[in-house]
């Protein structure tokens, strides 16, 4: 007996030792570098008058709310005096200076009333749109230079035009919502947004050209609302939206991945994951087997355009909206949403991946929380970024050697603060220096006054 108990003592030490080691070496998957501060005080909604959330900066329909360029980082937000910031620091630990317009408040108490942040790498301006869910364009843009030069230029709100409706050449832009902009690799910049309300809109897409520095006619719809459609809670349903997971270059190629709502009651009448994909940025769309679908301007893609669907996912089984995704420059892309695990009541992430030949796989993440953000490195190695319990987490995905399946675990806590949005992700940061730069405010309190907006520096 004496020799089994010294034995099992002696089991139970190299155990922990195992584990121990096992957890410090996890844990040094990541290393906190830094945490900044942009806003002591940027806002929230009370509980009792807002709509849909108290937090509206660091929303996951905040798709571009924090970019960097040029050895500068840029955040928009709106501070507690309801008006739009633009916050700009140099890298990697410069303080934060913040432009505060004075000329535009938002009155609402509405969360998806997000601001949105774009920087043309092309001819250094940088563009701003606010304040929409179903409404005329809020946008202003910076003069010419004022990202390419950041350290020749006074931070201050002269560097910007006025508030307009208008997108310079295309004209006048109604019912919008969800604007966000991204990077394209030939200098110029990109808008989507949807037209229209939930359950009844449309995918809307432009391009910014460098060289003119104005927007170009001739772009504009892509996705259409129309089309017919029977499912678990809808019923000969003739109109819908796309709520994009993303939209994202991977190399040369534009991926857009998305699921439709087929009325505003609820995520209840969200279904099926859908793809496409434009090698001309957003001109013309191919399905994931190839095939042309749509045309940008002229001819859309809907619910009945060929293979659009790359994984059946009924209504009425949990999906939610407006999840995340990551392209890869040889035509793989990751695609994470969350929904009930089949058979059971659990919701979970689920990942789905169209491998570079185009087959589309998926597993059931041992994870869940709010609406992630993701982005992947060249080992393939995928990261996750979302909310739990108010707490920031970091999750890290593994690929096996054949890359038919990953290895999922959470690699990081931030316990220090109790985290109000969803997680955002400044995408050219991470794509520059492997740096995950983690925008994120603070939990409100219930009386809805202002909390502290930071950004996180991780290296993985």
């Amino acid at each position: 007996m004496k020799k089994n108990s010294s034995f099992i003592r002696f089991a139970a030490v190299v155990l922990a030792a195992f584990l121990s080691a096992q957890f410090q070496l996890r844990a040094a998957e990541l290393n906190v570098l830094e945490l900044t501060e942009v806003d002591s005080a940027a806002l929230n909604f009370s509980s009792s008058a807002a709509n849909f959330s108290q937090n509206v900066n660091g929303r996951t329909y905040q798709r571009s709310p924090v970019s960097s360029f040029k050895g500068y980082q840029y955040a928009t937000y709106y501070d507690g005096n309801r008006n739009v910031c633009l916050g700009r620091r140099k890298l990697p630990s410069g303080p934060w200076e913040v432009i505060r317009f004075p000329d535009y408040s938002i009155t609402s108490h509405d969360s998806h009333n997000i601001t949105a942040l774009g920087i043309c790498a092309g001819d250094g301006t940088i563009h701003l749109a606010f304040d929409h869910h179903k409404d005329p364009l809020n946008y202003r843009v910076s003069s010419v230079g004022v990202a390419t030069n950041p350290d020749a230029v006074s931070w201050s709100a002269s560097l910007f035009g006025s508030v307009t409706d208008e997108l310079g050449s295309v004209g006048r832009l109604t019912d919008v919502t969800y604007p966000s902009f991204f990077q394209a690799p030939n200098g110029n910049l990109m808008l989507f947004y949807r037209f229209g309300g939930s359950g009844t809109g449309d995918g809307m897409i432009y391009e910014y050209d460098a060289i003119s520095s104005d927007w170009s006619p001739g772009m504009g719809k892509f996705i259409s609302r129309s089309g017919t459609y029977n499912g678990a809670v809808s019923s000969n349903s003739t109109s819908r939206n796309p709520y994009i997971n993303g939209i994202s270059y991977g190399g040369d190629r534009l991926h857009a991945s998305w699921g439709w709502r087929e009325s505003s009651g609820g995520s209840q009448f969200n279904h099926d994951l859908h793809y496409a994909y434009s090698d001309d940025h957003g001109r013309t769309w191919r399905n994931s087997g190839g095939t042309q679908i749509g045309v940008t301007g002229s001819s859309f893609i809907s619910i009945h355009s060929s293979d659009l669907i790359v994984a059946p996912i009924p209504q009425n089984i949990g999906l939610s909206n407006q999840y995340t995704h990551y392209a890869y420059p040889d035509g793989s892309c990751h695609v994470v949403v969350a929904h009930r695990e089949g058979g059971t009541g659990s919701v979970r992430y689920h990942h789905y991946w169209r491998n570079a030949a185009g087959t589309w796989s998926s597993e059931v993440l041992p994870l869940s929380g709010s609406r992630p953000k993701l982005v992947g490195d060249e080992n393939r190695e995928l990261f996750l970024v979302y909310v739990s319990g108010n707490t920031l987490r970091v999750a890290k995905g593994t690929p096996n050697a054949s890359e038919t399946a990953w290895s999922w675990s959470s690699i990081h806590s931030q316990s220090d603060r109790s985290e109000g949005g969803e997680g955002q992700i400044d995408v050219a940061r991470w794509e520059a220096d492997r740096i995950l730069s983690v925008y994120g405010q603070e939990d409100p309190p219930s009386n809805g006054s202002s909390t502290a907006l930071h950004v996180l520096d991780y290296q993985v």
